[in-house]
């Protein structure tokens, strides 16, 4: 039995998912098995993932999202840990062995995470840590950090890297597995459940390359920007959802009110933006009712101002 279960999902990736299943092949701990689920492609990934005869597991299923590939995946993995890779993104050699570090040093740990770095579409990149300010003065000297209730962290600082993510199987199968009705943030939702089931450790050590590019699968972080909307609306789901957590603490709660209030700005600023001065009222009185702040009253008094100047108004910031 594998300590280490990894799963790729894949759609029409035949280009790229051999550079990711070959980073996994290269890694210095072995101890793994590799399961790539193949989401209904129809380009040749099945035929360009033969010549790896049985160092994977291949599963094919009907094209039905990321969420229902990966859940797939883990149904089928036997590992006590599950790591998940995209089809378009590398693993440095050392980074399942420094999980596995991890997990050994931090044995209370039912998540692990390590720093990556991101090559843009436009050939820049930028350190993912330092990129989403995740600062903790507290690591020791190989970089690790222990954090005991790491919900507010990831609700303040959104998800710095699900392909450097490693879960505890046991766990990640009693919170759910995947939500496979959205098809953005359902990895931000899983980690975000993750968080209430214990500590996360962190590794501050760059160990993978994320490459975004420029794709119009509909499940990419791409969708950001050109469906800005529902991946707001899809957040007010996820953060309500979270709501009704019994086992959040006061401070937790707190931290999540101030994100969902400010995600219900920026999804009024989206909806004035495109002219829909009536939804953008109701986005700006909605988030005043779940967060008494002065942005967000200053907002629904904009929402009152001529079309044109309120939507002026919101240009200059997200908030």
């Amino acid at each position: 039995m594998p300590k280490v279960s990894i799963v790729i999902p894949t759609y029409n990736r035949a280009r790229y998912v051999t550079e990711a299943i070959d980073s996994v092949l290269s890694q210095t701990f072995l101890d793994y098995e590799v399961i790539v689920v193949d989401d209904g492609s129809t380009d040749n990934t099945k035929d360009v993932l033969r010549r790896y005869g049985d160092k994977i597991r291949y599963m094919y299923q009907p094209n039905s999202g990321v969420g229902a590939a990966r859940n797939a995946g883990v149904r089928s993995a036997v590992g006590e840990w599950l790591a998940f890779l995209d089809s378009d993104d590398i693993w440095l050699p050392e980074y399942l062995s420094c999980q596995m570090e991890q997990a050994s040093q931090n044995p209370s740990a039912h998540t692990l995470m390590t720093n990556s770095v991101r090559f843009e579409a436009d050939g820049s990149s930028l350190n993912v840590f330092q990129h989403y300010g995740i600062d903790y003065p507290e690591t020791d000297k190989n970089g690790l950090c222990l954090i005991e209730r790491p919900l507010s962290l990831i609700l303040q600082k959104g998800n710095p890297g699900f392909p450097t993510t490693m879960f505890k199987r046991e766990s990640f199968i009693r919170v759910g597995l995947f939500n496979e009705n959205v098809t953005i943030s359902e990895d931000l939702e899983a980690i975000a459940y993750m968080c209430l089931q214990g500590p996360l450790s962190l590794c501050a050590k760059p160990l993978a390359h994320t490459i975004r590019r420029k794709e119009t699968i509909r499940n990419l972080g791409s969708r950001w920007y050109s469906d800005n909307i529902y991946c707001r609306v899809s957040l007010q789901t996820l953060y309500g959802n979270l709501r009704m957590q019994r086992a959040l603490t006061y401070l937790e709660k707190r931290v999540l009110i101030k994100v969902l209030g400010a995600n219900t700005r920026a999804l009024g600023n989206l909806y004035l933006r495109n002219g829909e001065l009536f939804k953008a009222r109701r986005s700006y009185v909605e988030a005043f009712s779940q967060d008494l702040s002065m942005k967000s009253l200053m907002k629904v008094l904009v929402s009152y101002l001529p079309r044109t100047m309120a939507a002026n108004s919101t240009k200059s910031t997200s908030e």
